[in-house]
């Protein structure tokens, strides 16, 4: 997927991109609070990868937002630029949905990462996942050209939070300890959803997800270039203002 960047962007991140040495790397996306590196450390192997380290200790604003996503965008160029399908890549931090999904949405399924995500002893445990595609089953959808798609892993939204469009669901909650069954089960289900989309007129679908990072970031390798627009919601501020287009790979509200 090519990253819609500005042209200063680009050439600092291909000047970064030069100075790769390590061939195995570890990619920390964080902005909804700080990951120690010392506490993920005792997973990665080798012990010498690579560290890139996106993180941003405040986004409460649009702005904020906006400033870790141009963080973001420029790791993930030198990551496109240096991935080899022999590399050992590791995901994890605290992001916000949007920015996870991003990170599959460009990256793709055609090599996934090792997730790395915090368990409910406060331990980090590793995740490792082969994609399985599988046609899921999905009930009929209205024909209209926007609708609302929310993915409910972790807790409950709002429904008087979402913009008033014909709404369809994944409900299944995540396992206390993310597996790549699970994780599989929701890449199907959103690229079969989005998919029967393309057989009607939607040209918009509002994604309002809840999830942890392993989960979002599949979901967006699920997202193809030929499904309809998708713009990814961010909650902050008891409301969900700021969206994601993913389109154009800019964050709007």
């Amino acid at each position: 997927m090519e990253l819609k960047m500005k042209l200063f962007e680009k050439i600092f991140a291909f000047i970064l991109s030069k100075f790769w040495k390590n061939k195995n790397f570890v990619y920390i996306n964080s902005n909804k609070k700080n990951l120690n590196i010392e506490s993920i450390k005792s997973l990665v192997k080798p012990s010498d990868s690579k560290i890139l380290n996106c993180q941003t200790n405040k986004t409460a604003s649009i702005r904020s937002l906006k400033r870790h996503f141009v963080k973001n965008k420029i790791y993930l160029y030198q990551i496109q630029k240096n991935i080899r399908d022999n590399y050992t890549f590791y995901y994890c931090g605290f992001p916000s949905q949007m920015f996870s999904i991003y990170d599959g949405y460009v990256l793709g399924n055609t090599q996934y990462p090792k997730f790395l995500e915090l368990g409910s002893n406060e331990k980090f445990y590793s995740v490792d996942f082969k994609l399985k595609i599988k046609e899921s089953k999905t009930e009929k959808v209205s024909d209209s050209e926007e609708i609302n798609l929310v993915i409910e892993t972790s807790y409950i939204i709002d429904e008087n939070k979402l913009k008033r469009f014909p709404t369809y669901y994944f409900k299944e909650k995540a396992p206390n300890k993310i597996t790549g069954e699970y994780l599989n089960k929701v890449y199907n289900f959103t690229k079969s959803f989005l998919d029967k989309c393309n057989g009607y007129k939607i040209k918009k679908v509002n994604l309002y997800i809840t999830s942890k990072p392993s989960v979002s970031y599949v979901v967006g390798t699920a997202i193809q270039t030929y499904h309809p627009n998708v713009n990814v919601y961010e909650f902050m501020n008891n409301g969900f203002a700021y969206y994601l287009n993913l389109n154009k790979g800019r964050i709007e509200e």
